[in-house]
């Protein structure tokens, strides 16, 4: 459903509108704060009533407090709960569902969080110089921090991890339970697999980095790279980027790639079914794809998005870079060389047999099916779709006597089993 809400101002007060209608004159809104839930069912925003605060969630005010935390209130995942921090002679709570929750000296900014079911919430306090984290509204173990962007529940939901902090020592709390101690942890660096099961982190010791996966440390690195710690699809495999002596190497079920010069950790990617692996990489200003561990030719650039694997992970596909042209290589093959590639493309049918790319030559624009070129367009509009129905569309113009026109084109046999 499309909804829509402002904030408007009558008479030295202030009101918000839903859909149209309007909410009670209050002093003052927090636009800011203004927000739909994921869902778009519920609405809220936090209002000032004569110096205080309140949350107000689909038309009900909550209890006014003395402040309600600078994020505002936060909707599960699926819209159903929500929670926020809130102030009150000199102590601060989180309110969850509208029940207030234990007072502390604080609360830590950025920790409240719901787990991606809704079912669990958790956030990491402060009282004294000593922090916890509260998970489902019970606190766990005291230390003497907690680490930032954490707690983390697992994508279901059943498992949360947090690093913390004793005297100089620092581990990672999983369920409950701390793991073994480390010089310093990588910030922003837990990552559960997709299914919960597995636990990666960046770690340090003695001066070196490790890779610790369910508690068992990796080779020794300078460093780890932050965001490339990629799991399989089925959470089986593991795919990260570390440096050492100024070069970088991509880490593949504890098995170092060779040296390169950069590499962006959001390529590392592993095929649909976690069979396959492959992934961009730089050496002496040239830039190669790996697959499975074999490496193809050079080329000036690997465009964004690539390499891509089919969805049956049978097939891999790439777009690179040769001087002035760009070039599409498939299952380690060149299909062609074109004055550029449009981006959105390739796209795979369902089932991996069928590939389509849109192609652009000095004046014409052409969609290219499995080695079949289309005909000619002034202009690709849209990025091709394969749909439900097992058809691939996208939206072109064509040049006419009169003008451009718009043309709709439906290509069979790329659609879902």
């Amino acid at each position: 459903a499309r909804r829509l809400a402002y904030g408007a101002r009558e008479y030295n007060r202030e009101v918000v509108v839903v859909d149209g209608v309007p909410g009670p004159p209050v002093d003052r809104i927090r636009y800011r704060s203004l927000r739909f839930s994921p869902d778009g069912r519920r609405f809220a925003y936090v209002a000032d009533m004569a110096g205080r605060q309140q949350v107000v969630i689909d038309g009900i005010a909550y209890p006014e407090v003395a402040a309600i935390g600078t994020e505002g209130p936060l909707f599960s995942p699926d819209g159903n709960r929500f929670a926020y921090v809130a102030m009150n002679e000199g102590k601060e709570f989180v309110t969850v569902d509208g029940l207030e929750g234990e007072l502390f000296d604080a609360i830590i900014p950025g920790s409240l969080v719901f787990s991606p079911d809704g079912k669990r919430y958790a956030f990491a306090a402060r009282r004294g110089d000593k922090g916890v984290v509260v998970v489902d509204g019970k606190a766990g173990d005291w230390y003497d921090g907690i680490m930032v962007g954490t707690p983390v529940f697992s994508p279901d939901g059943k498992r949360f991890a947090y690093g913390a902090r004793k005297a100089d020592r620092h581990s990672v709390v999983i369920d409950g339970i701390p793991g073994p101690e480390f010089d310093s942890l990588g910030r922003d660096m837990l990552k559960f697999s997709p299914d919960g099961s597995r636990l990666a982190y960046a770690a340090s010791r003695n001066g070196h980095w490790h890779l610790v996966v369910d508690g068992t440390l990796g080779p020794e690195f300078e460093g780890i790279v932050a965001d490339s710690i990629t799991f399989s699809p089925d959470g089986k495999r593991l795919a990260y980027l570390a440096g050492s002596g100024g070069r970088q190497r991509v880490v593949v079920d504890g098995k170092i790639g060779p040296a390169c010069d950069f590499h962006p950790a959001t390529r590392l990617r592993f095929s649909p079914d976690g069979r396959r692996f492959a992934y961009a990489l730089a050496r002496d200003g040239r830039w190669q794809v790996s697959v499975d561990g074999e490496l193809g030719p050079f080329y000036d650039a690997i465009a964004d998005g690539s390499p891509l694997f089919s969805p049956d992970g049978s097939r891999v596909a790439y777009v690179a870079k040769r001087q002035n042209s760009m070039v599409m290589v498939m299952d380690g093959r060149e299909a062609g060389e074109w004055d550029g590639i449009l981006s959105g493309t390739p796209v795979f049918s369902t089932d991996g047999k069928r590939i389509a790319y849109a192609v652009a030559t000095e004046k014409q624009r052409r969609m290219i099916v499995e080695g079949t070129v289309g005909p000619d367009f002034a202009a690709i509009l849209v990025a091709p779709v394969v749909c439900a129905d097992g058809f691939l569309r996208y939206l072109a113009a064509e040049q006419t006597a009169a003008g451009l026109m718009l043309v709709a084109v439906e290509v069979p046999g790329f659609g879902y089993k």
